[in-house]
């Protein structure tokens, strides 16, 4: 039975009259079209919230996922994706906190670009804060000796630098005076006692 109405003839499609008679309407249905799709971009741009806030910076978590993270790689690529995430929220404290603990809490997971994320941030929260990372890389030591000089805490040191910077040895030792010469024959006194 749905054989036979499977086989009987399909009706012919009705033929298409076109709807823009003149030249005109096409470019006045064009407008139409355009001005809709405008005002629609437009509502969207306006209906776009802003951004939101980044998370919360908490140093007790970087430390907790750096902690119980086994795999060094997969340490690595947690720590890293929570800088990213998070940095931009972390006060210059939180910051020094996490690149004191760094090797501590990442160990072998500890990388370049790591390295790099955390110096960054801690530069820009000195840049924000006193307008200079001079502190940041240069040393805040004692100025360096005049040549000749042989005071102060860096003379006491085991190594020095000689000519041309180079390290040179500490100056010899005064060498021991020589035992007094026994005579041939005479007792050699005995050790002296080792208290217990």
């Amino acid at each position: 039975m749905i054989l036979p109405a499977l086989l009987a003839p399909l009706p012919m499609p009705l033929p298409i009259k076109p709807v823009l008679k003149t030249p005109l309407s096409a470019v006045l249905l064009a407008l139409l079209l355009s001005s809709g799709a405008q005002a629609q971009t437009n509502a969207r741009r306006t209906a776009n919230p802003p951004p939101p806030a980044p998370p919360p910076c908490l140093v007790a978590e970087f430390r907790h996922l750096a902690l119980n993270t086994h795999d060094p790689t997969l340490r690595s690529q947690v720590a890293e994706e929570w800088l990213r995430t998070r940095m931009a929220s972390c006060t210059i404290e939180q910051i020094t906190i996490i690149a004191n603990n760094r090797l501590q809490w990442l160990g072998t997971a500890s990388t370049g670009e790591l390295t790099r994320l955390i110096d960054g941030a801690v530069e820009m929260q000195m840049l924000k804060a006193t307008g200079s990372v001079a502190g940041m890389y240069a040393s805040r030591g004692a100025p360096p000796r005049a040549s000749g000089d042989s005071g102060g805490a860096a003379g006491n040191s085991a190594m020095s630098a000689g000519a041309g910077g180079a390290p040179t040895a500490p100056p010899a030792a005064p060498a021991t005076p020589p035992a007094p010469a026994s005579t041939p024959g005479a007792p050699v006194p005995a050790p002296a006692p080792v208290p217990p």
